[in-house]
Protein backbone atom coordinates (compact mmCIF):
# COMPACT_ATOMS: atom_id res chain seq x y z
CA UNK A 1 0.00 0.00 0.00
CA UNK A 2 1.40 3.35 -1.01
CA UNK A 3 -0.32 6.67 -0.41
CA UNK A 4 0.72 10.20 -1.20
CA UNK A 5 -0.44 12.75 1.35
CA UNK A 6 0.13 16.48 1.59
CA UNK A 7 1.55 18.04 4.76
CA UNK A 8 -0.65 20.88 6.03
CA UNK A 9 0.48 24.27 7.38
CA UNK A 10 0.98 22.82 10.85
CA UNK A 11 3.15 19.91 9.61
CA UNK A 12 0.39 17.30 9.96
CA UNK A 13 -0.48 14.45 7.65
CA UNK A 14 -3.45 12.11 7.82
CA UNK A 15 -2.76 8.41 8.16
CA UNK A 16 -5.08 6.80 5.60
CA UNK A 17 -8.08 4.93 6.98
CA UNK A 18 -6.95 1.68 5.32
CA UNK A 19 -3.63 1.77 7.19
CA UNK A 20 -5.27 2.72 10.51
CA UNK A 21 -7.70 -0.14 10.10
CA UNK A 22 -5.10 -2.74 9.12
CA UNK A 23 -2.87 -1.78 12.08
CA UNK A 24 -5.83 -1.26 14.44
CA UNK A 25 -4.79 2.31 15.23
CA UNK A 26 -7.51 3.89 17.35
CA UNK A 27 -8.46 7.52 17.89
CA UNK A 28 -6.21 9.22 20.49
CA UNK A 29 -3.67 6.38 20.34
CA UNK A 30 -0.01 7.29 20.82
CA UNK A 31 2.34 6.91 17.87
CA UNK A 32 6.10 6.62 18.01
CA UNK A 33 7.95 8.70 15.40
CA UNK A 34 11.59 8.09 14.56
CA UNK A 35 14.08 8.59 11.76
CA UNK A 36 15.82 5.68 10.04
CA UNK A 37 18.41 7.04 7.61
CA UNK A 38 16.30 9.20 5.30
CA UNK A 39 12.92 7.72 6.28
CA UNK A 40 10.36 8.78 8.85
CA UNK A 41 9.10 5.73 10.73
CA UNK A 42 5.71 5.71 12.48
CA UNK A 43 4.65 2.87 14.73
CA UNK A 44 2.10 2.26 17.43
CA UNK A 45 3.40 3.09 20.87
CA UNK A 46 2.47 1.17 23.97
CA UNK A 47 2.98 2.99 27.24
CA UNK A 48 3.56 -0.44 28.77
CA UNK A 49 6.65 -1.02 26.60
CA UNK A 50 8.62 1.40 28.76
CA UNK A 51 7.57 -0.47 31.90
CA UNK A 52 7.64 -4.01 30.57
CA UNK A 53 10.80 -5.24 32.37
CA UNK A 54 9.57 -4.02 35.75
CA UNK A 55 6.10 -5.36 35.02
CA UNK A 56 7.45 -8.82 34.19
CA UNK A 57 9.47 -8.93 37.44
CA UNK A 58 6.40 -7.90 39.39
CA UNK A 59 4.17 -10.44 37.63
CA UNK A 60 6.68 -13.24 38.32
CA UNK A 61 6.53 -12.31 41.97
CA UNK A 62 2.71 -12.23 41.98
CA UNK A 63 2.54 -15.58 40.20
CA UNK A 64 4.93 -17.13 42.73
CA UNK A 65 2.87 -15.79 45.64
CA UNK A 66 -0.57 -16.62 44.26
CA UNK A 67 0.25 -19.71 42.18
CA UNK A 68 -2.52 -18.65 39.78
CA UNK A 69 -2.57 -18.11 36.03
CA UNK A 70 -1.58 -14.54 35.33
CA UNK A 71 -2.14 -12.70 32.06
CA UNK A 72 -1.09 -9.16 31.22
CA UNK A 73 -2.19 -7.50 28.01
CA UNK A 74 -1.72 -4.20 26.30
CA UNK A 75 -4.37 -3.04 23.82
CA UNK A 76 -3.13 -5.46 21.14
CA UNK A 77 -1.47 -8.56 22.55
CA UNK A 78 -0.58 -10.63 25.58
CA UNK A 79 2.67 -9.19 26.90
CA UNK A 80 3.14 -11.55 29.84
CA UNK A 81 1.66 -14.81 31.08
CA UNK A 82 2.75 -17.97 32.78
CA UNK A 83 0.97 -19.68 29.87
CA UNK A 84 3.85 -19.29 27.45
CA UNK A 85 1.84 -20.29 24.37
CA UNK A 86 -0.23 -17.08 24.50
CA UNK A 87 2.62 -14.58 25.00
CA UNK A 88 2.77 -12.11 22.08
CA UNK A 89 -0.50 -13.48 20.69
CA UNK A 90 -3.07 -10.92 19.56
CA UNK A 91 -5.90 -10.51 22.05
CA UNK A 92 -9.46 -11.20 20.94
CA UNK A 93 -11.45 -8.41 19.30
CA UNK A 94 -13.95 -8.51 22.15
CA UNK A 95 -11.20 -8.05 24.75
CA UNK A 96 -9.78 -5.14 22.74
CA UNK A 97 -13.22 -3.56 22.75
CA UNK A 98 -13.48 -3.97 26.53
CA UNK A 99 -10.09 -2.31 27.05
CA UNK A 100 -10.67 0.57 24.64
CA UNK A 101 -14.16 1.31 25.94
CA UNK A 102 -13.33 0.60 29.61
CA UNK A 103 -16.12 -1.93 29.96
CA UNK A 104 -16.51 -4.58 32.63
CA UNK A 105 -15.37 -8.02 31.47
CA UNK A 106 -17.95 -10.75 30.90
CA UNK A 107 -17.39 -14.12 32.50
CA UNK A 108 -17.25 -15.77 29.06
CA UNK A 109 -14.36 -13.96 27.42
CA UNK A 110 -11.53 -15.14 25.23
CA UNK A 111 -8.09 -13.72 25.96
CA UNK A 112 -6.94 -14.69 22.46
CA UNK A 113 -8.95 -16.35 19.74
CA UNK A 114 -7.54 -19.70 20.89
CA UNK A 115 -7.52 -19.20 24.67
CA UNK A 116 -10.82 -18.88 26.50
CA UNK A 117 -11.01 -18.38 30.25
CA UNK A 118 -12.65 -21.48 31.64
CA UNK A 119 -12.52 -20.68 35.32
CA UNK A 120 -12.99 -17.84 37.78
CA UNK A 121 -10.92 -14.73 37.30
CA UNK A 122 -10.35 -11.26 38.62
CA UNK A 123 -8.82 -8.40 36.70
CA UNK A 124 -7.71 -4.82 36.98
CA UNK A 125 -7.28 -2.32 34.21
CA UNK A 126 -3.77 -0.98 33.70
CA UNK A 127 -3.98 2.80 33.66
CA UNK A 128 -1.07 5.03 32.68
CA UNK A 129 -1.53 8.80 32.48
CA UNK A 130 -5.31 8.26 32.71
CA UNK A 131 -5.27 5.98 29.63
CA UNK A 132 -6.35 2.37 29.93
CA UNK A 133 -3.44 0.62 28.26
CA UNK A 134 -4.24 -2.98 29.10
CA UNK A 135 -5.39 -5.46 31.71
CA UNK A 136 -3.92 -7.78 34.30
CA UNK A 137 -5.87 -10.94 35.11
CA UNK A 138 -5.54 -13.69 37.70
CA UNK A 139 -7.31 -16.90 36.72
CA UNK A 140 -8.10 -19.83 39.01
CA UNK A 141 -11.04 -21.73 40.45
CA UNK A 142 -10.19 -20.37 43.89
CA UNK A 143 -9.85 -16.58 43.92
CA UNK A 144 -9.41 -15.12 47.40
CA UNK A 145 -8.90 -11.76 49.12
CA UNK A 146 -5.11 -12.12 48.96
CA UNK A 147 -5.35 -12.41 45.16
CA UNK A 148 -7.52 -9.32 44.98
CA UNK A 149 -5.04 -7.38 47.09
CA UNK A 150 -2.10 -8.55 44.95
CA UNK A 151 -3.87 -7.45 41.79
CA UNK A 152 -4.71 -4.08 43.31
CA UNK A 153 -1.08 -3.53 44.29
CA UNK A 154 0.19 -4.44 40.80
CA UNK A 155 -2.29 -2.19 39.00
CA UNK A 156 -1.43 0.75 41.26
CA UNK A 157 2.30 0.10 41.00
CA UNK A 158 2.19 0.15 37.19
CA UNK A 159 1.25 3.82 37.31
CA UNK A 160 4.32 4.64 39.42
CA UNK A 161 7.13 2.78 37.64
Amino acid sequence: MNFIKRIDDLGRIVIPKEIRKSLDIQKNENMEISIDNDEIVLKKHSLLNEKEKDLIKLCNLVQNISNKIIVVTDRDKVIYSNIESIINKEISDKLKEYIINRKELDMNINITDEYKIESNFIYKPLIIDSNQVGLILLIDEDINDKDKLLLEIVSKYINTI
